[in-house]
């Protein structure tokens, strides 16, 4: 229930405005990811949980014309420097790529919303 939790929680909000710098380019980011290793935690109502698991089975799909799947929804994407956003059910929620190679993508978002804090790490390899 907690990965679940983790995985929709990507509704999230971006961090500060010094995270601004070029992680790799659109080409770069294009094509299919297997979400390898999440990370991270929500805290609620004074309780915090936390969680660090390897993951498999989980994708993520960027296609050229700024449409893909994100956890295995549809979604719509944009990049600019290092912030993805990614536009999913109606909401834009940005994230930061903290690194992009040829075989490894991570995207780390965090924020607070009306229910309370949380900080996501989500490690990929490519899969195509």
């Amino acid at each position: 229930m907690l990965l679940l939790l983790m995985m929709v929680s990507f509704g999230f909000v971006s961090c500060s405005d010094d995270d601004e710098g070029n992680a790799g380019s659109t080409s770069m980011l294009c094509g299919k990811w297997e979400v390898v290793r999440i990370q991270g935690y929500e805290e609620y109502d004074g309780e915090r949980v936390e969680v660090d698991e390897s993951v498999y089975g989980i994708y993520c799909e960027f296609f050229e014309d700024g449409t893909g799947s994100f956890l295995g929804e549809h979604c719509e994407w944009s990049l600019s420097g290092n912030r993805l956003t990614i536009f999913m059910y109606g909401v834009a929620d940005t994230a930061t790529i903290t690194s992009l190679t040829d075989t490894e993508l991570v995207i780390e978002a965090s924020g607070r919303d009306e229910d309370g804090e949380f900080y996501g790490k989500y490690t990929m390899r490519r899969a195509d």
